[in-house]
């Protein structure tokens, strides 16, 4: 579901217009060298226990040079009500991802990131 205009450039085309902005600016940071391996509209399963549970089209997926850490990455100008769920999944499932979020100027309501606990085992 998308709430904005949907934008084509280089061929891809984004939900918003805030999305595609966000594609530009990583476009140049890549080709400034400061990240690689940009990919847009990236699949993931959410996999427990061998059921899949759900999937999450997360917007960008990079690898940050400076910080040495794959990167998942979504665009956001307001949050529908499955987004903390998704994000928290996203978290959990793919720990060698570090989940960033672009709202540009918007102002969002704050989402709480999901505590690590310990296992009971």
């Amino acid at each position: 579901m998308s709430y904005g205009k949907k934008v084509a450039i280089d061929g891809i085309v984004f939900d918003s217009r805030l999305e595609a902005r966000r594609y530009l600016d990583l476009r140049n940071l890549q080709r400034a060298g400061l990240i690689s391996d940009l990919k847009t509209h990236v699949n993931f399963e959410f996999i427990i226990n061998g059921y899949k549970i759900g999937e999450y089209h997360i917007d960008f997926t990079y690898f940050d040079r400076e910080k040495n850490v794959k990167v998942g990455e979504e665009a956001k100008g307001r949050f529908l009500r499955d987004c903390p769920l998704r994000r928290n999944l996203f978290i959990a499932l793919f720990p060698e991802y570090e989940f960033r979020l672009f709202t540009g100027k918007a102002k969002l309501p704050r989402m709480h990131l999901p505590k690590k606990v310990k296992s009971k085992t």
